[in-house]
């Protein structure tokens, strides 16, 4: 079955679900990045360690959370990969409390 094929199924049918697939990337992994920090803000960028982070998973991540109604699934390999940027004065579990 092609992706042409595929079965659209009703928002009313009890045993649909959705699916979404988020990648980001990192300034050291593209290059093309802009340089002034006004520009990368409105990328929906921001700098830690020198490092410009896209946050466009991390923004995808609290809206799926925010807006799950029964509940939600989330794997990541990279799940807490990003810690080097955290406040290190911060409760871990203020961090992870969306």
């Amino acid at each position: 079955m092609g992706i042409g094929e595929l079965p659209c199924l009703s928002k009313r049918d009890p045993e649909a679900w959705h699916v979404q697939v988020f990648r980001s990337i990192d300034s050291n992994s593209v290059s093309g990045f802009p340089n002034d920090p006004r520009e990368a803000t409105k990328m929906n960028l921001v700098c830690g360690k020198n490092i410009l982070i896209d946050m466009s998973v991390h923004t995808a991540y609290v809206h799926a959370i925010r807006s799950a109604q029964r509940f939600i699934y989330i794997e990541n390999q990279y799940f807490l990969g990003s810690s080097y940027n955290w406040d290190s004065h911060k409760d871990l579990g203020e961090e992870l409390n969306l």
